[in-house]
This record gives structure tokens, sequence and C-alpha cells, in this order.
């Protein structure tokens, strides 16, 4: 009887090859018997909980990776290369060695952090740790009425939008032709075609007859509180920021003592854990993803927006001056970058 082990090859005819179409299906039952197996012994022996899951997962798909590994060498072992010499071919593989074995972990892991576990990272004990523990020290920090100002002013900074301090310009180099066309009184008509509150006051102060000082007493008072506003709005933001991460690794503090109490009960310790890490977890998201991010963006708008009422400013004392359109130009340009205001002087050389 000829051994399996041995390719034979009949005279004139094709080799024969020892590992058939049947044995490859049968080994491909065997593994993945032993693949659901392994994974099912590495889910009892986890405990429940995202965190458990997760850890399943690495277990499986190293419990299944090293089964397909091992099937392989075991084929590669009782089935050697068909033929002998220069004619000599590898076992025809089925896909399922090393390479499969490779998929089995990425396709096991994918399934834990990517199969919709997304109310594993929702713990309610960790928001109220972090959110409440934040918002408490905060209110010991600052008077309420500052932070309650506060929450006003970040809710601002996402949804304000500022136009391009050149339509400004533009727009107070108008006012100027037409207070010396028309007069002063002649700004008034253009009143009811402005939308900042801040240019509004400026045009009406300087319809009333308000000299340069007034001007810039009044003005430059209002924006010196504007700044004092942006400024306490961002230090309230850096400050919650500074606190958050440290009421995260409280919740860890109080995750690990609870799961130290509850040792003699597994079943208590993979929650235990979950609190402490996810509350860290919070801390450093509102800290780096929320606060700290809103406190740089209202320092970027506030510069732009006192940058705009300083323009608004200057622009008004010129025009109660009397200056011509092209001095109050070239005053209000002075506010720009340098390629601004280039790209401004050719543009009006355009029109």
């Amino acid at each position: 009887m000829a051994n399996r082990d041995h390719a034979t090859r009949p005279a004139g005819g094709a080799p024969l090859s020892p590992y058939s179409s049947e044995d490859a299906a049968i080994e491909r039952r065997v593994r993945a018997r032993v693949r659901r197996q392994a994974e099912e012994e590495a889910r009892r022996a986890t405990p429940s909980g995202g965190t458990g899951r997760l850890a399943a997962a690495f277990t499986a798909a190293a419990l299944a990776a090293v089964c397909a590994l091992d099937a392989d060498r075991q084929q590669q072992q009782h089935h050697p290369a068909i033929g002998d010499g220069d004619d000599a071919t590898p076992a025809p593989p089925d896909g399922k060695g090393s390479a499969g074995g490779g998929q089995v972990v990425l396709a096991g892991l994918g399934a834990d952090l990517t199969g919709g576990e997304v109310i594993a990272y929702i713990n309610i004990p960790s928001i109220m740790i972090v959110v409440g523990g934040t918002l408490a020290a905060t209110i010991v920090r600052f008077p309420i009425p500052t932070v309650i100002g506060a929450i006003a002013v970040a809710k601002k900074t996402v949804f304000v939008k500022f136009g391009p301090i050149e339509e400004e310009i533009k727009r107070l180099v108008e006012f100027c032709k037409v207070s010396r066309r028309e007069g002063l009184l002649g700004l008034e008509k253009e009143v009811e075609k402005i939308n900042d509150p801040f240019l509004v006051k400026s045009v009406r102060l300087l319809v009333d007859g308000s000299d340069s000082d007034a001007l810039r007493d009044i003005l430059g008072t209002e924006i010196d509180k504007i700044r004092q506003r942006h400024t306490s709005g961002k230090g309230i933001l850096d400050f919650a920021g500074m606190v958050a991460p440290a009421y995260g690794m409280i919740g860890t503090l109080l995750g690990l003592v609870n799961m130290l109490k509850n040792l003699d009960d597994p079943s208590k310790i993979g929650g235990g854990m979950a609190v402490a890490l996810i509350t860290t977890l919070y801390g450093v998201i509102l800290s780096n993803l929320i606060f700290i991010p809103l406190g740089g963006r209202l320092e970027t708008l506030s510069s732009k927006e006192l940058l705009s009422k300083e323009i608004i400013l200057e622009g008004v004392v010129s025009i109660q001056k009397g200056d011509a359109p092209m001095i109050t130009e070239d005053k209000l340009k002075a506010f720009l970058q340098p390629k601004d205001a280039m790209k401004m002087s050719e543009e009006n050389k355009k029109e």
C-alpha cells in the first residue's frame, strides 16, 4: 500500500497529491471548531462589561491565532511538498495558516472596538464625579454670576462669526465720504443699515455732536469692559480645564477603592475597574477637548472683536475731525497686516 506521506507518480501520469480536497475540508471544519471553543473559553474566563469584552477579544483572538498556526505547522509536517527535486511544489494551502491567524486577531479586535459598544463607555457615576466636581470647584473659585456669564460667552464663542476687517474699514470710509458730502447729520440715515450695536452707538454719538475726547472716553471704556469680560470668561474656562483631570483622578481613586473592597466578589471587580478608568477618560476629554480649546477660541475671537471695535473708534474719531476719506483709510489700514493693507490698496486702485 502506498504511503500517504509521500507522493507517487504513475508512469506517464500527473503526480497524485496526498492532500485531497476532502482532507482540506475536514481540516477547515476542525479549525473552525477549535476557534469557537477558544473564543467561548476566553469569554467565560473574562468579566462582563466593556473592559471585559475587550480583554475577551484579545484572548480569543490570540488563542485562535495559536490554533491556526499549530494546524498549519501540522499540515506542513504531515503533508510535505509534492513531487521531488526540481519539480517539487508546496502543498496547496487553504488560506488558514499564519495569515489566517493574523486575520483572526484583527477581526476579533475590530469586532469589539467597532461593534457598536459605545454604551460601554457611558458611566453615570463617573460623569457626575467629573462634571459635578469641576462645576463645584469653579463656583467656589468664581462668583456664580461670573460663571453664568462665562457660560454665555462660551456659547457665543461657538456660534459667533466675524466678517472681514477690510469690510469694516470700507464701510467707515464710506461714512467719511457721506459726512464730507452731507455733514454729520447725513450719517443718521445710515444707522438703520447697521447691525453692529457698537457701531450704531458710535455713529449716534457722532451725529449728536460728541467731540473726539468724548468719543474716546465713552467708546474706549466700553472696549475695556468687553476685554475684561472676555478675559474673565477665558480664566474660568482655563480653570475648569485645569481641575477636570484632577476630578478624573479622584474618580479613579474612588473606583479603585470600590474594586479593592470587593475583591472577594469577582463579579464586582470589572465594574469598579470600569469606573476607575472611565472617570480619568472623562476628565481628560473635558479638559483637552472642551474647556481648553474653548478658552483658546475665546481668546482668538476676542482679539478679532476688539480689533474691530478699535478700528471703529479710530474711524469715528477721524470722521469727527473732518479728515479726508483717504486720510481715514490710511489711518485704519495701519491696523491690518502689511500684506492685507497692500491688497486692499490694490483693490482700491482697480476700483
